[in-house]
């Protein structure tokens, strides 16, 4: 794609999407603050045990280190980040709390 048929966009990230490097972010368009990421996480039902999502996480985290996965993953326009348990529920938390804020402050109402 020409940079000229990107003119007037932005990405929702912090960082610059591999896909379009030519693309800003809202801050470098500046609008500071602006910031939206799209997550993919594996969850299990509440109760399973901590060794079944030990190995689970354990295997995610080893498929997002491999070379194929992170070229196709990035190719995508994602960046591939392999945390563990605790820090997607900290992920989690954290969109709950940005995103519950944005709905307060915009008295959004479900219909």
């Amino acid at each position: 794609m020409d940079s000229g048929a990107l003119r007037g966009l932005a990405v929702t990230g912090e960082k610059r999407n591999a896909a379009v490097p030519d693309v800003p972010t809202f801050a470098e368009a500046g609008q500071a603050g602006v910031t939206a990421s799209t997550y993919w996480g594996v969850l299990a039902p509440k109760g399973t045990p901590k060794e079944i999502v030990e190995r689970v996480s354990a295997e995610f985290a080893k498929a997002m280190r491999d070379p194929d996965v992170v070229a196709r993953v990035a190719q995508l326009g994602y960046l591939p980040i392999a945390g563990g348990p605790a820090d997607y529920a900290a992920n989690i938390a954290s969109e709950i709390k940005k995103w519950g804020e944005v709905v307060r402050t915009a008295n959004i109402k479900a219909d």
